[in-house]
């Protein structure tokens, strides 16, 4: 059973995918943990602080960034990688995929063509609105939902994945 999607790459959805793809790196993630936990150990410090006798300006900076890290680290990181992509030679080009029991193969205008064999992914990623192909620890493959002209075509999409012994890491809360 083959498959071919041709899709217009839209850069915001890129980028999400771009900054979810990292998110997923073990490494990154157990250094995120680690520094949310020092962030939470440092403003609790600077909340005892301010309680006993206040805090001085560069203590104020520093609870600033403190909450920038909690609560708008994501948005922010997301907006840095959507400014990179619209400036992308690939940003806003049509990109083929053809997924068949070979693998995967893509091409576009300004894309290297390429091919990815089923033996050399371990997983793929659903999304809300797509599904993320790890093809290399630094390089990935986006198939938004909008692909999909219904959803048999999305079921037999995803039974092929299957049928290669592809594990599907579920992530249905989040969306590119």
């Amino acid at each position: 059973m083959n498959f071919s999607f041709c899709y217009l790459i839209e850069p915001k959805e890129f980028a999400h995918a771009s900054y979810f793809f990292i998110q997923t790196k073990p490494l990154l993630k157990i250094l995120t943990y680690l520094v949310t936990i020092g962030v939470i150990f440092i403003l609790g410090l600077l909340l005892i602080k301010y309680h006993k006798v206040g805090l001085v300006p560069q203590e104020w900076f520093m609870v600033s960034l403190t909450l920038f890290w909690l609560f708008a680290r994501k948005a922010f990181n997301r907006w840095i990688f959507l400014k990179k992509f619209n400036k992308q030679a690939f940003s806003q080009q049509t990109l083929n995929l053809n997924f068949s029991a070979n693998g995967i193969t893509w091409s576009g205008e300004k894309f290297t063509k390429g091919h990815a064999a089923w033996a050399q992914m371990r997983y793929a990623i659903q999304l809300k609105n797509g599904f993320i192909f790890p093809i290399l620890p630094t390089q990935f493959l986006f198939v938004p939902e909008r692909v999909f002209h219904s959803p048999l075509e999305k079921q037999n999409f995803m039974a092929l994945i299957q049928e290669q012994k592809l594990k599907i890491k579920p992530y249905l809360h989040w969306s590119c």
